[in-house]
């Protein structure tokens, strides 16, 4: 019985050879100049409209021209999302950002190790002819540490001991809050603990079930007189 052709094959199949061939660098020509256009755009103000947040300091947002940018805030680090407040830390970014009639404009300075934009964030709300500076909302509420280089015209260290006098935000818990770069670390010990545990304990039953193999053929040996 003769197999059925796949949908749409004979329609493939009719297509010239060449028509392929010059599609396929169309497609990689605007390929390339797409990736040239977003690594241009480091060193430049854009306006955002954002399309998710991933958590207290990042997210994703399209440019004016269509671009889909991952953007992560300069200078400050949210705890992450399976460290306590983290959930609440990402929720107050998303108010702040997705609130109705408000403009968000970021100031890209490069491009980190996984492809985000390293940015100053400011947002418009409403009739408002000021900008708001994201990241110093986001201290002055106790909603991320200050890390890295920043602009010294606004306190980071100041901003962020004034939330912490006040217990506001992550400050608030019971417990002294943990900073996301050294939970991080401690995940990382504790997943290479595991990993040597877990190496140990496979070694240590491939050495018994040797053992009593040995032991079997032993035994099995003088029964059989050898």
């Amino acid at each position: 019985m003769a197999r059925k052709k796949p949908f749409g094959y004979d329609f493939i199949m009719s297509i010239p050879g060449s028509f392929l061939m010059i599609s396929g660098l169309i497609m990689g020509f605007m390929f390339w100049w797409q990736s040239v256009q977003m690594q241009n755009l480091v060193g430049s103000e854009v306006s955002l409209r954002i399309r998710q947040v991933i958590d207290g300091d990042s997210f994703f947002a399209n440019t004016e021209e269509g671009y889909l940018l991952r953007i992560r805030m300069r200078s400050v680090d949210a705890p992450e999302m399976g460290q306590p407040h983290g959930k609440e830390s990402k929720l107050y970014l998303e108010k702040l950002l997705l609130a109705k009639n408000t403009d968000v404009v970021a100031y890209l300075y490069e491009k980190d190790l996984n492809a985000a934009y390293v940015a100053d964030v400011f947002i418009q709300t409403g009739f408002s002819t000021e900008f708001t500076y994201v990241q110093r909302t986001l201290l002055l509420n106790g909603q991320v540490w200050h890390f890295g280089p920043h602009d010294t015209r606004v306190p980071f260290e100041e901003l962020q001991k004034n939330a912490s006098d006040a217990q506001i935000g992550l400050w608030a818990a019971d417990e002294p809050p943990t900073s996301p770069w050294r939970w991080k670390r401690i995940q990382e010990r504790s997943k290479e603990s595991q990993r040597r545990s877990k190496d140990k304990k496979h070694n240590a039953r491939g050495k018994k079930e040797k053992v009593g193999r040995n032991n079997f053929l032993d035994k099995r040996n003088k029964i059989s007189g050898k």
